[in-house]
């Protein structure tokens, strides 16, 4: 799976990232770095989207909605 859409994304996601080993995840509030998929260090709501490629930057694809 390449990167999702902002169009797919939940009324409330406001933020767009991957985890090392490929799965995407939109979150409600912007989440610590490198805790992308924990739910103690994420405040407010996650949602994972999809499995892509493990991705050795996934440090770097942090976004927020454009």
């Amino acid at each position: 799976m390449s990167k999702p859409h902002w169009e797919n994304a939940p009324d409330w996601a406001v933020w767009l990232a991957q985890d090392e080993d490929g799965l995407w995840w939109w979150h409600e509030q912007k989440p610590w770095p490198g805790y992308w998929r924990n739910f103690w260090a994420s405040l407010g709501r996650l949602l994972a989207v999809g499995q892509g490629q493990p991705n050795p930057n996934w440090r770097e694809t942090l976004e927020e909605r454009p």
